[in-house]
């Protein structure tokens, strides 16, 4: 049963290395297919710091002690690549700004799908599905500095959506 399950959580636990006290400490769930599932809690407690764990940035990129596992289908994600783990599980970040790269609404969107080498017209195909779903289509040909917070936010959505991550983490 646990091998259909797309997300667990094991007695998950990380320490940043430069910092002291543990940023999450054993934090253990599941996530069915199709479930939604929120995790709330005060500035600071570690939802960003799980979401990193699961998108795997913890430990490849954010250094420090980490115990407990994470499992994607029944597979623990340590011996994972970035690339792999970014094949299932998309992010959004909590402040676009720090997502969004490209410069038009268009490359925005087309950037993960252009990092997995897809065919460029199966990269338009998906990047125009993202924004009809979003209702954002007519963002599709305009610069990305010039958008609003929320407009941003969209774009940023319309990104990961086009990539069709099986798990989806809003920080």
């Amino acid at each position: 049963m646990t091998a259909e399950l797309p997300l667990i959580v094991e007695n998950l636990s990380f320490r940043y290395r430069d910092r002291q006290g543990t940023a999450i400490r054993s934090i253990s769930f599941e996530a069915g297919a199709g479930e939604i599932l929120l995790i709330a809690g005060a500035s600071g407690c570690g939802k960003t710091t799980l979401v990193r764990c699961i998108n795997g940035l913890i430990p490849r990129s954010y250094k420090g002690e980490r115990t407990g596992r994470v499992l994607l289908y029944g597979e623990d994600t340590a011996g994972w690549s970035l690339a792999r783990i970014s094949q299932k599980v998309g992010t959004v970040l909590q402040d676009p700004e720090r997502q969004i790269l490209g410069t038009k609404v268009l490359n925005e969107v087309a950037f993960g799908l252009e990092n997995l080498g897809m065919a460029r017209h199966e990269i338009i195909q998906r990047v125009d599905e993202a924004l009809a779903y979003l209702k954002i289509t007519p963002l599709r040909g305009r610069e990305t500095f010039h958008l609003s917070g929320g407009e941003k936010q969209k774009v940023a959505l319309a990104g990961v959506l086009a990539m069709r991550p099986s798990i989806l983490l809003l920080d």
